[in-house]
């Protein structure tokens, strides 16, 4: 028993940074490897760092990147410690091109229209109730209704973005979904990393989407762990999180609040919501990472129909989510992605005795990155990835919409089955012309089965950094594949539709010019 009890209070926390020398840029998921013990973990995307220490004394942590010299510190250890790492770049030679250290450090993002937001950012927006994608409307090249929690862009279509959540796609990522949206996201502020928002000219490395893509990544713990619970009129949460995990159950509901709604409405089942979120990270040997991931959400309302001239009441009932895995490992100087998950949606509405509808929808998605780097002056990417959509739907519906509310209106039985499945793979490149010129070009290539012409969009983007300001440039030519909701005809192909990009953005280091 004191055995036990001594190793617990001897297990610390080193935590830490690890940023480029002489930029002072975090160098995300670098390496680090306890060499006595034959274990370690990867920095996150902005260079953070948490490990376990198991006793006190000197250790030896080992600390390598692609671009970097590897560099191994030696460490004393008498509790819980924080620590800042450098790592020098390396300098590489091009032919005729040469590039010195710290001077073509390659820019995380060319192109122009992208907006972040940490999970910390989402939390504190004013206005938002602490939901991202109410925050996220606030990012410059949005625009959406003020009832909902639908993002547009650039006034395109709602449907014309692609959500992503760990590299997979989420194609029904709200709660009380409905034709126009949603009125909550799926995703809880306390699952959220960061939220990557692409308005414009986004990358190759993601498709199917007309107007933009939302990135979404998970965190996987919190360094030294956090537990709360909290309550309001409007719903209640518990989130545990440690180290290495996160969990989160949650109800909402408006019977509190019902006072505000009035008569307007007749509510027989009143709006709630149910959450149920977890994530883990493990790091089985010092060059691989695996994430464990789960969102799902349910939600039911119940509305009486009488001041609608119709005898009965509204019913929706509907369930979502996501689930996956995903492997980050480091082969010989390249770094591998491996994403492989699965999505369900299951709606059923009914409106009295008469009318009803139920959908069910799978998209099963697997998604395979590749990255390697030339020095410092050079990164490559490339990868593939490939959806199957498996869905049926069974309705019975009036012949005449016009007359629903009649009970003698006669009615139309449907069941359907259907199904596609979607590919597609991209190669880009990002290089330092100069210490201030970055160029990203990229292709991107796409497969549907109903829709089988090979299509190919090409991208390219530039980038100008000079005293805290950055001029961006970026386009190129954008697809997706509609799948036309035909009840009555059966199944359709889809319409793939074209769109061309062309952005500019002025951005201007506060950082630097205050200090």
């Amino acid at each position: 028993m004191n055995m036990l009890c001594t190793a617990v209070l001897l297990s610390f926390i080193l935590k830490g940074v690890v940023v480029d020398r002489e930029t002072k840029k975090p160098v995300p998921y670098a390496a680090l490897e306890l060499i006595d013990e034959s274990r370690g973990t990867y920095a996150e995307r902005d260079g953070s760092f948490s490990l376990s220490i198991s006793d006190t004394g000197m250790i030896r942590l080992k600390v390598s990147a692609i671009g970097y010299e590897a560099k191994t510190l030696r460490l004393k250890i008498r509790g819980d410690r924080t620590v800042r790492i450098s790592l020098r770049p390396r300098a590489v030679r091009l032919e005729e091109i040469v590039v010195s250290p710290g001077k073509g450090t390659i820019e995380e993002d060319v192109g122009p229209g992208k907006g972040t937001m940490s999970g910390m950012d989402i939390l504190m927006m004013p206005g938002s109730a602490t939901d991202p994608f109410w925050a996220l409307k606030t990012l410059p090249g949005t625009c959406a209704g003020t009832d909902n929690a639908v993002i547009a862009l650039q006034g395109g279509n709602p449907e014309e973005i692609g959500v992503y959540v760990n590299g997979l796609r989420v194609s029904h990522p709200y709660h009380y979904e409905g034709s126009g949206g949603g009125l909550f996201s799926l995703i809880d502020e306390s699952m959220v990393e960061r939220a990557e928002l692409y308005s414009a000219g986004y990358p190759a490395d993601y498709g199917n989407a007309l107007s933009g893509v939302l990135s979404v990544k998970t965190r996987n713990g919190i360094p030294n762990g956090q537990k709360s619970f909290e309550m309001s009129m409007a719903g209640m949460s518990l989130n545990l999180a440690g180290d290495n995990y996160n969990l989160l159950i949650s109800r909402g509901y408006t019977e509190l609040i019902k006072s505000f709604f009035g008569e307007k409405r007749k509510f027989t089942l009143y709006p709630r919501t149910y959450d149920l979120q977890g994530s883990l990270g493990i790091s089985p040997s010092a060059r691989a990472h695996l994430s464990l991931f789960a969102l799902a959400g349910w939600d039911a309302t119940g509305v009486d129909l009488s001041d609608q001239g119709f005898e009965g009441e509204y019913r929706n009932n509907s369930a979502k989510g996501i689930g996956g895995t995903k492997i980050t490992t480091d082969l010989e100087g390249a770094a591998l992605e491996l994403s492989i998950g699965e999505s369900f949606y299951r709606s059923e509405t009914s409106i009295g005795d008469l009318w009803s509808f139920i959908r069910d929808e799978k998209e099963l998605e697997s998604r395979l990155v590749i990255e390697k780097g030339a020095g410092k002056s050079l990164l490559i990417r490339g990868g593939m990835d490939l959806r199957q959509i498996v869905g049926r739907y069974d309705a019975v519906l009036p012949l005449d919409s016009a007359r629903w509310r009649d009970p003698e209106s006669p009615g139309d039985t449907v069941s359907q089955v259907y199904g596609d499945w979607e590919g597609g793979f991209f190669l880009s490149s990002k290089y330092a012309l100069t210490g201030r010129l970055f160029l990203e070009a990229g292709l991107r290539g796409f497969l549907s089965e109903t829709s089988p012409t090979f299509r190919l969009y090409p991208r390219v983007a530039l980038a100008v950094v000079d005293s805290g300001w950055t001029l961006r440039f970026g386009g190129g030519l954008y697809g997706q594949a509609f799948h036309p909701f035909r009840p009555r005809s059966g199944r359709a192909a889809s319409i793939v539709s074209r769109a061309i990009h062309g952005a500019i953005s002025l951005e201007r280091n506060l950082n630097a010019a205050f200090a």
